[in-house]
């Protein structure tokens, strides 16, 4: 699998790259084909978010990050709402039932093709207005497996 930035395209068996190390990119908005790269949990805004990673297949692999709220329970472990973001696209795209929210299947996405809608970040933290150049894409939600 080949990742494409902005100035170079890096082969990630020879040079394994953090996707979340990468430089964010700006995509038009949209429904793409997507392919999973990864996941990390992290604090952001001091809450528990799950980064899920996906590679842009249309436009060259380009990693695009999913964000989901979920409640940190330990360094990797989490706990996601039963209402929230992540169940809601996990029940869109998988038919399986996820029996507990404390043991989230993450698995399930490794060697998927789903179709999701990319969007752009164009506020900040305060809901100001980025400048120009600062936008970036990210996945607004996920609609479908192929």
């Amino acid at each position: 699998m080949q990742i494409v930035t902005r100035d170079n395209v890096l082969d990630i068996q020879s040079a394994p790259i953090a996707p979340h190390l990468q430089p964010p990119v700006l995509l038009p908005p949209g429904e793409t084909e997507l392919a999973y790269i990864s996941n990390r949990l992290k604090r952001q805004f001091g809450r528990g978010v799950l980064e899920v990673w996906f590679a842009a297949v249309e436009y060259g692999n380009i990693a695009v990050p999913r964000y989901y709220n979920v409640q940190a329970t330990g360094k990797k472990s989490f706990v996601a709402p039963r209402g929230g973001d992540l169940v809601a696209d996990f029940r869109r795209i998988f038919t399986r039932r996820i029996q507990r929210l404390d043991r989230f299947p993450i698995c399930w996405l490794e060697g998927t093709t789903l179709i999701g809608e990319l969007g752009t970040v164009n506020k900040n933290s305060h809901q100001k207005p980025r400048d120009e150049g600062t936008e970036y894409s990210i996945i607004r939600k996920v609609i479908q497996c192929l």
